[in-house]
């Protein structure tokens, strides 16, 4: 497997991977035809499909469900939140478990 410089993908448009990924299931997973799709997508690509399923299109109506794990989101309204400071301490703990 080779590795990808994501630092030479340019990013002029955080929406050109939305589109990118729009085209990848509009030309080759659509037309498959399967049933019971289900979209997978971790961190940058959990934002991503977001960004996807919450735009109108077909789409919104391929997939029965969709994990987003760590979705990279910042969500408006809870900046400052108590979590913030608990995530690290809390992973620590964790850990030595």
């Amino acid at each position: 497997m080779t590795a990808i410089d994501f630092d030479r993908i340019p990013r002029e448009r955080f929406d050109d991977f939305v589109d990118d990924l729009r085209q990848f299931v509009r030309t080759q997973v659509a037309p498959a035809g399967h049933r019971n799709l289900f979209l997978l997508a971790h961190s940058m690509g959990g934002a991503i499909a977001t960004l996807l399923l919450e735009t109108p299109g077909p789409e919104q109506a391929l997939f029965r469900a969709a994990v987003l794990s760590s979705p990279m989101l910042a969500i408006k309204g809870i900046g400052g939140w108590p979590a913030d400071s608990l995530s690290c301490p809390l992973a620590g703990l964790m850990s030595q478990l």
